[in-house]
């Protein structure tokens, strides 16, 4: 059903002349197949880092 509704909204929107871009956290691999079975395509990827400072005296 997701996909279905994912192709209908492109659809729409490609219809309507918009172009369509995710941000999809690249460990999701569920998500990055859904996307990728309906045509989308990587075209950057980026490493987030966090910091936490030890508070050690």
């Amino acid at each position: 059903m997701g996909r279905k509704v994912l192709r209908r909204v492109i659809n729409e929107q490609s219809s309507a002349g918009y172009s369509l871009h995710l941000d999809v956290e690249t460990k999701n691999d569920h998500a990055l197949g859904l996307y990728e079975s309906v045509g989308f395509k990587a075209v950057h990827a980026q490493d987030y880092y966090t910091y936490q400072p030890s508070f050690s005296n």
